[in-house]
């Protein structure tokens, strides 16, 4: 064998870097940091900006699990929202 595996894709290709992806998030975060604080973030505080980050987090779990479920109620309108907005052709009724 040539010691190198053949696979159908090349993992190269794929972008996994986290940082990258959440560069824009980070970026905002930092900017309200500034805005609401009037100074940069330091290391000494990062304890206290994780149990935020974890909050945070939950909250929007919580905020995104009442939206789902309120959706998951009015299936018939969405359907015919996303008709209207020619987004899908709507063959079957929910």
């Amino acid at each position: 064998t040539s010691g190198e595996r053949n696979t159908s894709f090349k993992t190269k290709d794929i972008n996994t870097d986290d940082d990258e992806a959440l560069a824009g998030l980070n970026a905002t975060l930092k900017k309200a940091v500034k805005e609401i604080t009037g100074r940069e973030a330091s290391a000494a505080e990062a304890t206290r900006w994780d149990e935020l980050a974890e909050l945070l987090v939950a909250e929007l779990k919580i905020a995104a699990r009442a939206k789902l479920k309120s959706a998951q109620r009015r299936g018939s309108i969405i359907a015919a929202c996303w008709v209207q907005a020619d987004l899908f052709q709507c063959h079957e009724v929910w």
